[in-house]
């Protein structure tokens, strides 16, 4: 039997969200993402880590390309994270950039 679709338990989980929690505020904008896109991945419950990802997040939500700003709403909306002035913030960059920029948005980013 497969172990697909199983949310991630045990001891191993909680040593790397930890981690996590400890290097966040070392890590780039891709790499904050490429994290949480992990945890998401195996449905890892963890509030204060998913916070304490996030909080890194507006040292480059300026600077963030489409791309990575669209990937973190549907991270956001993965985890059902509603923190709203995360959303909100996002939002806004977001829809200032798809306004101001040519940055084209590929169609599987929007689903």
């Amino acid at each position: 039997e497969k172990e697909k679709g199983r949310q991630a338990t045990g001891p191993i989980w909680a040593h790397l969200s930890m981690q996590a929690k400890n290097l966040a505020n070392t890590l780039d904008l891709s790499e904050l993402l490429e994290a949480m896109k992990m945890f998401c991945s195996v449905r890892y419950e963890d509030y204060e880590l998913y916070m304490r990802l996030l909080g890194e997040m507006p040292h480059y939500v300026k600077s963030a390309n489409t791309d990575h700003l669209c990937e973190l709403i549907r991270l956001l909306a993965r985890r059902r994270l509603r923190e709203r002035n995360y959303v909100d913030m996002v939002a806004a960059h977001f829809l200032q950039k798809i306004r101001v920029t040519d940055d084209a948005l590929p169609a599987r980013l929007l689903i």
